[in-house]
């Protein structure tokens, strides 16, 4: 008597784990593409922000993992310090202006860096201008008026074609908050994505990952500050006596 009670009680208890608190998917119809990317670009994005994460690169090369500490000011200016244990610096990159410099401690190297020049880092190459171009603010220019909206689990999906390939945004369907964003090019040589948060209601990224052939860059952020105070040198390179630039070849 005793043990049917219980077993009964246990497939009830079950149903309720598996059954119960299952999660449910939102099937509605989608607002026009136009109205969702109003109310996306009605949140203002970060245009100064100071961030502490990870940072990693993988390639057939090698790995690259290491913590970093990243500054950016819209629209075109990007610190990014990257350290190993025990805080040691292993390079401290800069870009401002489509122009920027990479100091390298451990080799006591300091390299000229052009927009879109490759960074050989150990057997691995970080590229500076495409970790800049993940730290913008969501424009007007991401998803076009002629997007196409479907809806997914919980979610809208925005999917906006060009000749350079097709960018897609990805909306909670019961907030209409942009969640990530993704960019695939046409000759599939090229994908990034990057998700979104919020502090002091503007929008930040909070992880990103670029594929480019074989190699693929990604960072996690766990700490965001946003509009810290900048000094006038944050920007800049400061480079021991005798270290002299040398110009990086554009990959």
């Amino acid at each position: 008597m005793w043990s049917g009670r219980i077993t009964s009680f246990i497939l009830v208890f079950l149903g309720v784990v598996f059954f119960g608190c299952a999660p449910t998917c939102i099937q509605t119809t989608p607002p026009p593409a136009g109205e969702l990317i109003a109310e996306v670009l009605s949140v203002p994005g970060a245009h100064a922000l100071q961030a502490y994460g990870t940072l990693r690169v993988t390639s057939p090369e090698g790995n690259y993992s290491g913590s970093a500490v990243v500054f950016y000011s819209y629209p075109e200016s990007v610190k990014v310090v990257l350290q190993g244990g025990f805080g040691t610096t292993f390079a401290e990159i800069a870009l401002a202006g489509g122009k920027g410099i990479a100091y390298l401690p451990q080799q006591r190297q300091a390299l000229e860096l052009a927009d879109g020049s490759g960074l050989l880092f150990g057997s691995v190459v970080v590229y500076p201008s495409m970790l800049l171009h993940l730290l913008k603010p969501v424009d007007a220019e991401r998803v076009g008026q002629d997007a196409i909206t479907t809806t997914e689990c919980n979610q809208y999906v925005l999917a906006s074609r060009t000749a350079a390939g097709t960018r897609i945004w990805h909306l909670s369907a019961r907030a209409h908050r942009l969640e990530a964003e993704e960019f695939r090019s046409v000759e599939n040589t090229m994908f990034w994505t990057r998700t979104f948060g919020a502090a002091n209601g503007i929008r930040v990224p909070k992880s990103f990952s670029v594929r480019l052939g074989e190699t693929t860059m990604s960072a996690e952020f766990t700490r965001i500050n946003v509009s810290p105070v900048m000094r006038p040198n944050t920007f800049a390179v400061a480079l021991p006596p005798g270290i002299e630039v040398m110009a990086v070849p554009r990959e």
